[in-house]
């Protein structure tokens, strides 16, 4: 904890005159009063910006038309002429990115200059993988005949999306971290030094030689920041899920425990490593915000929550995605908040969520996050037709001077008011899916409660605490 409010007492002065003037929460925050405060005041700030892209789940699905049948045999940089770029980008629940959304995505993500790096929190493959390479009937969109190496097969598919993105932002540094989906063995199944991670640990964009080593043998790894010296991301595995391992997906039981493993590294790395550090992982701790369950398995989020709140290292923060809703996370102890997480929405449609991704700001003396910029395929009732929209920005939403801790804590205040007196909430829902209306009909109690409760106990408080002011409604 010492590390993390250090440096955030740092920056305490550069922001005091923004926290001040953004105090007032009694209007609209997407007013013009607040995004004047938010660009007059950020001129105060010494920092200089850089940008960067986040994308997340796009969960490409190569089956769709037995085309894996086609490509299977295939180097990776001879698949793309087998898909048809030119068709419609796949939409609706519980169905995955084809070619064309994938393409779509990446070609209106590059049409914005200037990125410095490309971050990726998981989830390249498709729904059910394991399953549909091996035929079996009872998935919900069953193929005519499995592949001959489902697990090749998969290492493969993961590399192809790691070209389409490299293709996309030449020269550009991916730091990318696995999902629950991305396993040769299926889902929450990932074994570590196996077949699969040994395949694309050779093919990893940006990896040096010893995170390369470090990801096939344990699936977790260390690398530099692509731009900012003295800070590092620290890439999680998804062993920690409550989910994991899901043996009866393939492969019988894993033969070690990669979730204790990871613990431990992650506690030697923020105790004795030196420079500021960022978390990059797929599942977010704490809680679902759509089922109200535990992400994690419970004593690995209450060690991870230990071993943040001592860090001697400066945590700037964290990134996820696997939910694939457009939603924020922060963590807070005795002392105060102490991490704010950043969970990007996804490029596949399959929760029933609009395709997405994030363009962000940062501090390239830190390399904090500093602000960011969704963007949506959805319906433009201009052109009659679905085009790529942006959100309004993340500071002009909230009024919020950076993503720190302290000011995501202010936000979940707001967002878990019984009565909305700031506008937050609608705002929050009316991106959370990024359909560009209020979302979460269902479970939004769930939704904002989840940005800042990760005790079972408290988040239930939370959630009645509002459900008595607005029941869920009866037909839900």
């Amino acid at each position: 904890m010492a590390g993390i409010g250090k440096f955030f007492g740092g920056i305490a002065l550069a922001a005091a005159s923004l926290a001040a003037a953004c105090a007032d929460t009694s209007g609209d925050p997407t007013g013009s009063d607040d995004t004047a405060k938010v660009e007059r005041l950020a001129t105060l700030s010494p920092a200089t910006h850089g940008k960067f892209l986040h994308i997340s789940d796009i969960h490409f699905d190569p089956f769709h038309n037995d085309k894996h049948l086609v490509v299977q045999d295939l180097p990776v940089d001879q698949w793309e002429q087998h898909f048809d770029g030119s068709a419609s980008p796949s939409s609706g629940r519980h169905n995955d990115s084809n070619f064309a959304l994938m393409k779509s995505a990446l070609t209106e993500a590059a049409k914005t200059p200037g990125y410095d790096f490309v971050l990726y929190t998981g989830d390249y493959l498709s729904h059910d993988f394991r399953e549909h390479a091996e035929a079996k009937r009872w998935v919900r969109h069953p193929v005519s005949k499995g592949v001959k190496d489902p697990i090749a097969f998969a290492a493969k598919t993961v590399e192809f999306v790691n070209l389409m993105i490299e293709q996309a932002f030449p020269g550009k540094p991916i730091v990318s971290a696995l999902g629950n989906n991305d396993a040769g063995c299926g889902d929450y199944n990932l074994r570590v030094g196996g077949e699969f991670l040994k395949d694309i640990g050779p093919e990893m964009p940006t990896l040096p030689q010893p995170a390369k080593k470090d990801f096939v043998n344990s699936g977790f790894y260390t690398i530099d920041h692509p731009t900012v010296a003295g800070t590092e991301f620290l890439v999680l595995g998804t062993f920690w899920s409550h989910a994991y391992p899901d043996i009866g997906r393939g492969c019988g039981m894993p033969s070690d425990n990669p979730g204790d493993a990871q613990k431990t590294w992650l506690s030697n790395q923020l105790s004795t490593g030196s420079g500021n550090a960022i978390l990059l992982m797929h599942i977010p701790p704490g809680i679902d915000g759509y089922g109200g369950t535990a992400q994690w398995q419970s004593g690995f989020q209450t060690a991870f929550e230990a071993i943040l709140s001592k860090s001697k290292r400066p945590v700037l923060g964290a990134f996820a995605g696997h939910t694939h809703m457009n939603e924020i996370r922060v963590f807070s102890n005795s002392s105060g908040p102490y991490l704010s997480v950043r969970v990007a929405p996804s490029v596949t449609t399959y929760n029933g969520n609009a395709p997405s991704f994030t363009v962000a700001d940062y501090d390239t003396a830190t390399g904090a996050m500093t602000d960011y910029q969704v963007y949506t395929l959805r319906y433009d009732s201009k052109s009659g037709t679905d085009a790529w929209q942006a959100e309004a920005k993340y500071s002009a939403s909230y009024g919020a001077p950076d993503f720190s801790p302290a000011e995501v804590q202010k936000i979940a205040n707001n967002l878990q008011l019984t009565n909305d007196s700031t506008g937050m909430r609608t705002i929050y829902r009316t991106q959370y899916s990024g359909k560009g209306q209020e979302g979460a009909r269902c479970n939004w109690q769930n939704a904002v409660c989840a940005v800042s409760f990760t005790d079972p106990v408290k988040f239930g408080q939370c959630v009645s605490r509002i459900e008595k002011v607005h029941p869920v409604p009866g037909n839900c």
